[in-house]
């Protein structure tokens, strides 16, 4: 979605630390990422993404409030020609063994099969169904 004031930003005034009185009314608003990193030095390589970054992903439905969506029915693989894609930085020891130019965003590099965790051989079952 797009529109204004995408990014709100509230922060302590006056190279101050803390301030226990701030409040919603102190907050900046900003309709671009580019508006909101330019004034707050913060999000210098920020990127904006969408569902569109995920090889299987769509907003939730707004007329079904209260849907349940299970994770194993969600497919959270980063897309390979998404925006994710060769965006991250070099952590050493975490993310070296990239493929491409950079890292991607996220925890899985695109294309690798996530890791399995904990008791195996009950197949592609969820634990809760």
């Amino acid at each position: 979605n797009t529109g204004a004031n995408q990014y709100i930003w509230i922060s302590p005034k006056n190279g101050k630390l803390r301030d226990y009185d701030i409040s919603d009314k102190d907050a900046k608003t900003y309709a671009t990422l580019k508006s909101f990193s330019d004034e707050s030095g913060l999000e210098k390589h920020g990127i904006e993404i969408d569902y569109d970054i995920f090889t299987n992903m769509h907003a939730t439905d707004p007329s079904k409030l209260y849907s349940v969506y299970h994770a194993s029915d969600i497919n959270f693989t980063l897309n390979p020609k998404g925006k994710a894609v060769d965006k991250g930085v070099v952590l050493p020891n975490i993310n070296d063994g990239f493929k491409g130019t950079a890292p991607d965003l996220g925890a899985i590099e695109a294309g690798d099969a996530a890791p399995v965790y904990g008791v195996r051989g009950i197949g592609n079952q969820s634990f809760y169904r």
